[in-house]
């Protein structure tokens, strides 16, 4: 016999997507993220997971499609710590990308304390910083 249909349903089908890097590789929650990889492609589906280090659950958040080599999330709220990093192109399993990348969520920088409290007009001055939330494995930039 001959199996044919009268639907007019399409059926797409996309390369996986392979992630290179993400910039920065780590930040606090509620800053955007670039993901670049290859084979990104428009969609209302398109996100970003976020799985915590020994935890089965993710978190899933909307992606922004820049390029079929370019995306952007934002990091969700209420994460900290080391995470992979997936992205997928239907917001389920099934068109998650090929590899994750590893990324850390920061704590907030809380600042108590700068000293001393004036310097010199033509800069120069060295300022010691009091808080939490500071990273020992990157650089905190003042910026005045």
């Amino acid at each position: 016999g001959i199996d044919f249909s009268t639907s007019s349903s399409r059926v797409f089908y996309y390369q996986p997507v392979m992630l290179y890097s993400v910039l920065p590789d780590a930040t606090q929650a509620g800053s955007t993220i670039t993901l670049h990889g290859e084979n990104f492609h428009p969609s209302n589906l398109l996100s970003c997971w976020f799985q915590l280090d020994g935890d089965d659950e993710y978190v899933s958040v909307p992606a922004t499609y820049i390029s079929s080599t370019k995306i952007e999330c934002l990091i969700p709220p209420l994460i900290k710590g080391i995470a992979q990093l997936w992205v997928s192109t239907d917001n389920r399993e099934s068109g998650r990308s090929l590899n994750s990348l590893d990324f850390e969520v920061l704590d907030f920088l809380s600042l108590v304390s700068i000293t001393p409290s004036a310097g010199s007009l033509l800069g120069g001055t060295q300022l010691g910083l009091q808080g939490t939330g500071f990273d020992e494995h990157s650089s905190t930039i003042c910026r005045f």
